[in-house]
């Protein structure tokens, strides 16, 4: 379900963008992102650090794109929210507690020293991420015109990144498998 949530505004992105435009799918995507932390609030009576975070650079950008008509700022959102996240893991791996610990440790149960390489490991995927989303939105292609650009950019935001954080994710996960006890009784 939380799946679900962090791509469906991504996707209300993608379509409006197909339909009417960049400036018109950047105030789509604010009003989704505000809908769906509202229905989130509705439901559990709380917002999550993430999802402010998120919020607050969609609006932030997303304004700045509506306001000025330049897609450079939506553009560079996904950049400041990758850094961001980043920027965090970072710190809270000199913690005792890292960030990734804290979040995930009601699901799992691993040695310190493995909730220290997961968080390492996000951290420098959000870094690579930001580096990515970067490169896509304003040097790759050179030849191409801003609107070519703009169009690869908007793809590359739903399927590249979806797709490459999926990847992620699941390497991770065969990653962790590592560490997870055995069950008795499974024959």
């Amino acid at each position: 379900m939380k799946a679900l949530f962090d791509i469906v505004p991504v996707v209300i992105f993608f379509v409006a963008y197909k339909v009417a435009g960049i400036i018109v799918a950047t105030g789509v995507f604010m009003v989704a992102m505000l809908a769906v932390i509202g229905w989130q609030y509705s439901r559990t009576r709380r917002i999550e650090a993430m999802h402010v975070i998120v919020l607050v650079a969609v609006l932030v950008f997303g304004g700045a794109t509506i306001i000025w008509k330049d897609s450079a700022f939506i553009m560079w959102k996904p950049t400041v929210v990758y850094w961001i996240f980043a920027g965090v893991l970072l710190v809270t791996q000199f913690r005792k507690t890292t960030a990734m610990q804290y979040l995930m440790s009601s699901q799992l149960e691993l040695p310190g020293p493995v909730w220290k390489r997961l968080n390492l490991a996000w951290m420098l995927f959000f870094l690579a991420m930001g580096v990515l989303n970067l490169y896509v939105a304003f040097y790759y292609a050179p030849e191409m015109d801003a609107a070519a650009r703009e169009d690869m950019w908007v793809n590359f935001k739903l399927f590249g990144t979806l797709g490459l954080t999926f990847a992620f994710a699941i390497g991770q996960a065969f990653y962790l498998a590592r560490y997870m006890p055995e069950k008795e009784g499974t024959d």
